[in-house]
């Protein structure tokens, strides 16, 4: 028996800003339907909004496919808070009200007010035994679960709809990635991910702050990662302490003899064809003044980059 492909995908956007906030699936009038919890309810009573389907004709595993990856790419991709514990908003236009990850509910199943009452206070009192860390772990595993889906099955439902990417997303914010003597603006994290082979998580990361740099400019010096507007409001001097930060969380090496930077010591101990058991972490820190030899026999001398930046400064 055909599964019906009477169901869509929408999004709730507000008017003001121009940004999405609520991401569901349905069919009928389901979009139309304002009730959904008290986030969704206080910014439908407050602003204006528009209902965009964004794919319709679908099955409903198809729209739970897709409604998945949206609020997935929305959150960890776009940078959207969310209205889950764990990922709640702090004041920020850019929030989906959604409370789940999507993936959730079952057609045709009527529910009566009584059993929606029960369902909710045993809801209530599931989350309050849970402390907040452990609400983001079961937050987290439920989001696993709901992204348990074949590749075959992805590209079916990315390929009903026109995929925008970049500065065509409407949502994206661009990005800018720099180190010494480099900058370089994209239109949004994935088209970046496109061109260096980052993981866009990592990218993510470094914007955050969690991480001092994320991949690498020439396979030597260690890249930092900002939104265009932070970026354009850092001083130089703080854009000087963002890269040197990543050059020495990322051990960055100077070889003095030669004059040649490498990525860390296996890089230099692989291109400067030297023993591995060539101290140059020693020689960094002062312990021995040389680390290996060329083929003519010139003993190299080392340091960290960042010592030698400081140096030149």
């Amino acid at each position: 028996m055909l599964e019906s492909k009477c169901y869509y995908v929408y999004e709730h956007i507000r008017l003001d800003n121009m940004t999405c906030f609520y991401v569901g699936k349905g069919k009928d009038n389901r979009k139309d339907r304002l009730i959904r919890n008290a986030h969704h309810d206080n910014i439908t009573n407050k602003h204006e909004y528009a209902v965009v389907i964004i794919a319709e004709n679908l099955t409903e595993k198809e729209a739970h496919v897709l409604e998945i990856s949206i609020i997935d790419d929305y959150v960890f991709n776009i940078g959207y808070n969310i209205n889950i514990k764990g990922y709640t908003c702090k004041g920020s236009n850019e929030c989906l009200t959604n409370q789940t990850w999507g993936g959730e509910g079952s057609s045709g199943k009527i529910v009566t007010e009584k059993t929606k009452v029960v369902l909710r206070e045993k809801a209530k009192l599931q989350w309050q035994r849970l402390s907040d860390e452990d609400y983001k772990k079961y937050s987290d595993k439920m989001r696993a679960i709901a992204l348990n889906r074949t590749q075959e099955e992805t590209d079916a439902i990315y390929n009903k709809i026109p995929k925008l990417i970049g500065s065509l997303n409407p949502h994206a914010r661009a990005v800018v990635c720099y180190t010494l003597e480099y900058v370089e603006r994209f239109g949004s994290i994935s088209e970046a991910e496109q061109k260096f082979g980052i993981l866009q998580s990592n990218i993510s990361q470094s914007i955050a702050n969690k991480i001092n740099h994320s991949g690498y400019l020439k396979d030597i010096l260690p890249l930092v990662w900002s939104y265009e507007e932070d970026y354009n409001n850092f001083s130089k001097e703080e854009k000087g302490v963002k890269i040197r930060k990543a050059i020495m969380s990322a051990k960055v090496i100077y070889c003095i003899t030669t004059k040649n930077v490498f990525k860390n010591v296996p890089d230099a101990i692989n291109k400067c064809n030297i023993s591995k058991y060539a101290h140059i972490n020693d020689c960094c820190r002062g312990k021995t003044e040389f680390a290996g030899k060329l083929v003519d026999n010139t003993p190299l001398q080392w340091c960290y980059y960042i010592d030698y930046l400081n140096l030149k400064a």
